[in-house]
């Protein structure tokens, strides 16, 4: 499958990947060999009474017999339909929904998809919706037309999706821009940004800072170059070891000046996600390097974080166009004489705080308080971890 082109469609049957021409159209073969005039009119809902031992005379160990001497899938459903009693009877929208449950059940068919935000937000959404704070790809939408991000913006970042909000904004940008992605702790949590497929050229936009680095590079503490003693190598490896340390600062030094351009000037776009904790500590610490018009997105699973940021943002005047909305989705079905919603769809797509700033003084000096609110917390959690220790096991005459 590799080098195959997107939108390819492979089989797996017998231990082997065969390239298909086509999608294969079975349920509609199927339905044609069985066809009834009266199919789609007739009440089957009496079918279901006979227990499932006299509707299929094809038993489980016909079938892993079947699967053992290498049948394909289309074989196993072609027997199924061959050997079911109550077959012949259903009407013909009942025999498609049958064959296609059997499909699935017994044939193993592979598409080859582009990645993108919608693929790879519906795949999370369907799979484990709490690793991406259970954005929906009409969220993702919207956030993205809200915060007016395209290519040559600068964004300010900060999510708890695993990447996926981080991805959605670099694909939007094209590899033109500006991404600061914030983030708390050691190590950014971006696991699906490497699932876009970006090239060099997307993912140089994307900057990944820590607060406590941030805080550095605004305030001017430069970092320099660790004198460690390098003499225990050898005069080869001392050389290299210099150099990568000279690289290593120069391209910090660049950054922090990028940021600074940045920060200092305003960015033309905020966007949160959050589910950890409300985010209005996060907004007043970042509000004040929004430009102004700038657009401010905040997204949560919860209306309750935000209903508290909506009253102090109107309240303050320091947004315009302010506005709390609650994304919704219903998908239909569209078939010729069967055209009705599904019948299950997610209950909710979380909750959206979105509005553009105008000139005010919101947020002043709570940057520092949040970094100074942040390193307290990271030190009781660090110390908790050191001074913790895991219970001892009990020998067998103490377990009594």
């Amino acid at each position: 499958m590799i080098g195959a082109p997107w939108g390819s469609i492979w089989e797996l049957a017998k231990g082997k990947l065969t390239k298909l021409e086509k999608m294969k159209e079975l349920t509609a073969i199927m339905i044609e060999d069985n066809a009834d005039p009266d199919g789609e009119s007739r009440d089957n809902r009496n079918l279901g009474v006979l227990p499932n031992e006299e509707t299929q005379k094809l038993t489980a160990d016909d079938i892993h017999k079947m699967r053992s001497e290498g049948a394909s899938g289309e074989s196993i459903i072609s027997a199924l339909v061959e050997r079911s009693v109550t077959f012949k009877d259903k009407t013909s929208f009942s025999k498609e929904k049958w064959i296609k449950r059997k499909q699935n059940k017994y044939l193993t068919i592979l598409e080859i998809i582009r990645p993108t935000s919608f693929t790879l937000c519906r795949g999370y959404f369907m799979k484990t919706p709490k690793k991406i704070c259970g954005l929906r790809s009409d969220t993702i939408s919207q956030i993205l037309t809200l915060s007016n991000v395209y290519a040559n913006q600068s964004v300010i970042c900060y999510e708890e999706c695993t990447g996926l909000l981080v991805g959605s904004i670099a694909e939007r940008l094209a590899g033109y821009g500006n991404l600061f992605h914030l983030y708390d702790g050691d190590h950014p949590a971006v696991g699906i940004v490497r699932f876009f497929n970006f090239s060099a050229e997307e993912r140089a936009i994307i900057q990944s800072i820590s607060f406590a680095n941030l805080d550095r590079f605004l305030n001017h503490i430069e970092d320099e170059i660790l004198d460690e003693d390098v003499s225990k190598y050898k005069i080869d490896k001392q050389k290299d070891i210099l150099e990568k340390r000279e690289s290593k600062f120069k391209k910090r030094q660049e950054l922090a000046e990028l940021i600074r351009n940045h920060f200092n000037g305003g960015v033309d776009s905020i966007i949160i996600a959050m589910k950890s904790e409300p985010p209005f500590s996060l907004i007043q610490a970042l509000f004040p390097f929004l430009a102004p018009s700038g657009s401010l997105v905040v997204y949560a699973p919860y209306l309750e974080y935000l209903i508290p940021c909506f009253q102090v943002l109107r309240d303050s005047e320091a947004v315009v166009n302010i506005r709390l909305s609650e994304t919704w989705l219903r998908q239909y079905q569209v078939l010729p004489r069967r055209t009705h919603p599904f019948m299950n769809m997610s209950g909710g797509g979380g909750y959206l705080l979105t509005g553009n700033k105008i000139k005010g003084d919101f947020g002043a000096g709570k940057f520092k308080e949040y970094i100074e609110k942040k390193s307290i917390q990271y030190t009781y959690n660090s110390h908790k971890k050191s001074t913790s220790q895991p219970p001892q096991k009990k020998l067998k005459h103490e377990a009594k």
